[in-house]
């Protein structure tokens, strides 16, 4: 049987197009945000060129990607909540979803099945398909009485795990989807002042997140997280600080008491945030014999 001269030419066409496109793997792909446009340059990274462009990502402010196991697509965090996927090797928008209405980034998981958005608002958690986009799970970062806090910090974990922060809770949250249909939330409370950047470190062992409120990190080891959150760096600079100035300290101490009959420190009740109590140690700079308990006089200079 004859082939017809019009499927011929339809061939020819065909191959022609084929022979005109270079092969290329994904490991050498990667895009540049254009903000300004709300688009994405397609970058040969070998080659260092620009090979295509892909536009329509909605605002891209505060926008980051990660990338798909083999390398082929991006997955587009835009700020304005849109969450695209874009397929590096036809450079073109393969999915699109509007999950919320700011958000601030995301994550993989390690087996590449699971998507995660960190979203500010509403404050909370959501989780697509990988390949679908279709939406798995939703997570509102509720704290107090009903409070729903920004989210922040997201980061992927081994096992496929999301860890993630709640700015205005204070605290850090695990979603462990590894064996269970739903994921299963683990919290950890009063973990420090407003949390906010974390990473993961790179043997996968720890969760750390800096502290915007206060001086300090948090650190959840993902190894033990039933051990919970310790604070780090600032109880590091402390004793840091407290061993190099230690000499002078003795000496003062010994000063004080040679000075005088009573304790080498005094100790003061004050209220803190929240009217919560605490105690303030000092070295004693009164004589303990010569206390006005009643607070009948005045201060006065050189009041003993």
């Amino acid at each position: 049987m004859r082939a017809s001269p019009i499927v011929l030419l339809v061939l020819l066409i065909s191959l022609c197009g084929c022979a005109g496109l270079e092969p290329r793997g994904t490991g050498d792909l990667g895009i540049v945000i254009e903000r300004a446009n709300g688009s994405a340059q397609l970058i040969n990274t070998s080659t260092r060129a620009a090979i295509g462009q892909v536009a329509g990502l909605g605002d891209m402010s505060h926008a980051s990607v990660v990338y798909s196991r083999d390398g082929r697509y991006a997955y587009v965090f835009g700020r304005d909540g849109g969450l695209s996927k874009v397929d590096l090797l036809r450079a073109r928008i393969e999915r699109r979803v509007m999950q919320s209405g700011n958000s601030i980034g995301g994550a993989i998981s390690q087996d590449g099945r699971l998507i995660a958005v960190a979203n500010y608002t509403p404050g909370g958690v959501k989780v697509f398909d990988a390949d679908t986009l279709e939406l798995v799970a939703d997570i509102a970062a509720e704290y107090g009485e009903g409070k729903r806090a920004k989210v922040v910090g997201l980061e992927d974990a081994p096992g496929n795990r999301f860890v993630f922060s709640l700015f205005e809770g204070g605290e850090i949250w695990m979603a462990d989807f590894g064996a269970a249909a739903k994921p299963v939330i683990t919290k950890y409370r009063s973990i420090g002042k407003e949390p906010y950047d974390a990473l993961v470190t790179p043997d996968g062992r720890y969760y750390i997140a800096g502290l915007f409120g206060e001086d300090g990190m948090a650190m959840l080891d993902l190894w033990h997280p039933e051990r919970g959150v310790k604070r780090v760096l600032d109880v590091a600079i402390s004793a840091t600080a407290l061993l190099i100035l230690s000499p002078l300290l003795l000496a003062v101490a010994v000063a004080v008491k040679l000075s005088s009959r009573g304790p080498v420190l005094f100790s003061q009740e004050r209220m803190g945030l929240d009217g919560q109590a605490f105690s303030v140690y000092k070295f004693r700079s009164m004589y303990t014999d010569k206390t006005d308990h009643t607070a009948a006089k005045l201060v006065t200079k050189n009041d003993p």
